[in-house]
């Protein structure tokens, strides 16, 4: 029986909204894994070089660059330049970055997790769109044999 005739939406379709909702949560947890990432990319000059990775540093992520191209590392090697000459001459500080980074990266991770939510909340709302879909498919096919056996 096919439910396009009905007033709720299609099992398909709401198989295919679920799935693009968990696509869109993947996204967003990979995306959550690579702030330390942007946030070394927005602040370069705060980023220690190592060669290990410090799950648990402040500033996180691995330390090198190397994971940039040659074009990307000689802007990142600019920027510090900039930033370094702008220390020197008093305009801002090491203090001032670090705090300004602290600040973007808890904002960042605040407005990712609450996209996270959010659409974590949704895909529990088309569950239960699903779960009601079905039960209002099968009181549709109970009443066509019903109908039918009479």
């Amino acid at each position: 029986m096919s439910t396009r005739g009905l007033p709720w939406p299609s099992q398909e379709f709401i198989t295919d909204r679920m799935m693009e909702l968990k696509r869109k949560h993947a996204r967003l947890a990979h995306e959550l894994g690579t702030l330390n990432l942007r946030i070394d990319k927005l602040f370069p000059d705060l980023v220690k070089p190592s060669d290990s990775i410090d799950p648990f540093s402040k500033v996180g992520a691995p330390r090198t660059f190397v994971w940039m191209s040659n074009r990307g590392r000689s802007e990142m090697v600019k920027e510090i330049r900039r930033v370094e000459g702008e220390i020197r001459i008093g305009k801002t500080s090491r203090a001032i970055r670090e705090r300004e980074a602290r600040q973007k990266r808890a904002e960042m991770h605040t407005t990712l997790m609450a996209k996270i939510r959010e659409t974590w909340m949704e895909l529990k709302r088309e569950a239960e769109a699903a779960v009601l879909n079905e039960q209002k498919a099968l009181a549709a096919r109970a009443a066509v044999a019903a109908v039918a056996a009479e």
